[in-house]
């Protein structure tokens, strides 16, 4: 469990500084890239606090391997897409799910 937290800290962090220069991609100007960043990075976190309960309880039930095996796969497919995302709304959707799955 701590070093898949530790995982989880690495990839989050080591992901932060990229964020701004990815939307600010996304948005070609339109829109102030910080606030944006900042918004679209928080959103990660509002995705694990919400969900974080409810992978509790379901680790309970099915056992914290399956769970983190699973949450795992979740956040690689999850991760690869939102490199692949095209506009903001997405990328932002993506980020917001990604730490949802994460969050067990």
């Amino acid at each position: 469990m701590l070093s898949l937290s530790a995982l989880l800290m690495f990839a989050v962090i080591s992901v932060e500084p990229v964020i701004t220069v990815h939307i600010e991609h996304l948005l070609a100007g339109e829109a102030p890239v910080a606030v944006v960043a900042g918004i679209v990075f928080a959103l990660g976190a509002a995705g694990a606090i919400i969900s974080g309960p409810g992978l509790g309880r379901l680790a309970d039930r099915i056992g914290h391997t399956r769970v983190l095996t699973l949450s795992l796969a979740a956040a690689t497919v999850l991760l690869a897409l939102q490199a692949a995302a095209l506009d903001i709304w997405r990328f932002a959707l993506l980020a917001f799910s990604w730490e949802w799955r994460w969050a067990g």
